[in-house]
C-alpha cells in the first residue's frame, strides 16, 4: 500500500445526531475553505459535513510519496475510516472532481452518492498534461506563485464574478499565493497522470450530481455530456454567471443546489 497521511479537516454536525455524513473536496490549489460559505446552510439542514486539507493544502502535510491520484483518494478513505463515516456521500470541485473518482475506482460500494463539480471524467489531453508538467518543473525550479495567480484568476472565475464580485477575485488571489510551490508541483503532476474516469463512473450505481458554471472555460459542455452519458442516475444543474468555483463564486446557489439533491435522496 503506498503512502497516506493524515489529513487536516473541518467537521461540522454531530455524527451520532446528524444525517448522513457529507465530504467536500476543495478544488486546486486551495483548500477547504473553498466550502466556507455553503457549509452552514448543510450543517443547519442536518448534515454531518466533513471538509478535509487535501495532501499538501492547508494544514496537511505533502509527505514523501510520488504524485498519484490514488494516493490523495487513500487519504480521504483514511481520514472518513478514522470518523466512522460509512457510505458518505462525496463533492468534488475540479481537483476534488478527480479525488472523488479516485475514491469510487478504489472503493466503488462504499460510496452513497457523489457530486461532480466543474470537472472531468477524462483523462488529460498530451497538451494539457505537457502544459500540468511545465507548470511543475518550473515550481520546482524556479517558483514564482505571484505569476501563478496573476495568470490562474482571471481564468478561474467567470466576467460575471470578476466584475461584479472583485472581492471574490481578491480572495481566490490571496490563497492561491497561500499555496506552497512544492505543492502546486505534486498536485499538477498527480492531475497529469491521471487515468481516465469514465469507465468508473458507468459502474456506479449511486445517484449523482453534476453542477458546471455557464462561465466555466476549464470545464465545457461537452466535458459533461461525457458524464452524464456514463452516469445512469445522474441530475445535471447549470449555474448561471459562475465559472470554475461556484461555492466562491454564487455559495447560496451553490447551497441551494446541493440541498435540493440531497432532499431528494
Amino acid at each position: 500500500m503506498k503512502e497516506s497521511t493524515s489529513l487536516a479537516y473541518r467537521e461540522y454536525g454531530s455524527h451520532a445526531s446528524s444525517r448522513q455524513s457529507v465530504v467536500l473536496l476543495h478544488p486546486f490549489p486551495f483548500d477547504g475553505r473553498m466550502w466556507q460559505h455553503v457549509v452552514p446552510a448543510l450543517e443547519q439542514a442536518g448534515w454531518h459535513v466533513i471538509v478535509p486539507d487535501l495532501r499538501g493544502c492547508g494544514g496537511s502535510a505533502l509527505g514523501e510519496a510520488e504524485p498519484d491520484m490514488s494516493i490523495l483518494a487513500a487519504d480521504v478513505w483514511s481520514l472518513l475510516d478514522d470518523l466512522g463515516a460509512v457510505k458518505p456521500i462525496v463533492f468534488g470541485i475540479s481537483l476534488g472532481g478527480y479525488v472523488t473518482m479516485a475514491m469510487l475506482r478504489a472503493r466503488p460500494a462504499e460510496l452513497s452518492g457523489i457530486g461532480l463539480i466543474d470537472t472531468k471524467a477524462t483523462a488529460d489531453s498530451a497538451e494539457a498534461e505537457q502544459q500540468r508538467r511545465a507548470v511543475a518543473h518550473h515550481m520546482r525550479t524556479e517558483p514564482d506563485v505571484q505569476a501563478f495567480a496573476d495568470v490562474m484568476v482571471p481564468r478561474l472565475i467567470s466576467e460575471t464574478t470578476l466584475h461584479a464580485k472583485p472581492e471574490v477575485a481578491a480572495q481566490i488571489q490571496d490563497w492561491i499565493l497561500d499555496a506552497a510551490p512544492l505543492t502546486i508541483a505534486w498536485l499538477q503532476e498527480a492531475m497529469a497522470s491521471r487515468p481516465d474516469s469514465v469507465a468508473d463512473l458507468e459502474r456506479f450505481t449511486g445517484p449523482a450530481l453534476l453542477l458546471r458554471g455557464s462561465e466555466d472555460v476549464v470545464c465545457s459542455d461537452e466535458d459533461y455530456a461525457i458524464i452524464r452519458s456514463a452516469l445512469p442516475r445522474a441530475t445535471y444543474v447549470t449555474l448561471q454567471g459562475c465559472g470554475h468555483l461556484p461555492p466562491i463564486e454564487d455559495a447560496e446557489a451553490t447551497s441551494t443546489a446541493l440541498l435540493e439533491w440531497l432532499s431528494s435522496l
